[in-house]
């Protein structure tokens, strides 16, 4: 796979995300397709599925904290 308009190549992988509510926040693995040489990705499927699990939990977190 290649950037639209570009030739880098993409390859599947993981990389460190940081999700952030309120002042609290998680880091977690997020699957894509990146290029070797850059942060940028692209990310299908279900791949942000563990961004939203990672968001719903600090959203409680806070609530149960200020509930």
């Amino acid at each position: 796979m290649t950037f639209t308009g570009s030739t880098r190549a993409l390859h599947r992988g993981r990389r460190p995300f940081v999700v952030t509510y309120r002042g609290r926040s998680m880091t977690v693995d997020l699957a894509g397709y990146y290029p070797e040489d850059s942060d940028e990705g692209i990310h299908v499927g279900d791949d942000m599925a563990v961004t939203d699990a990672a968001l719903r939990t600090l959203e409680d977190e806070h609530a149960g904290e200020n509930g």
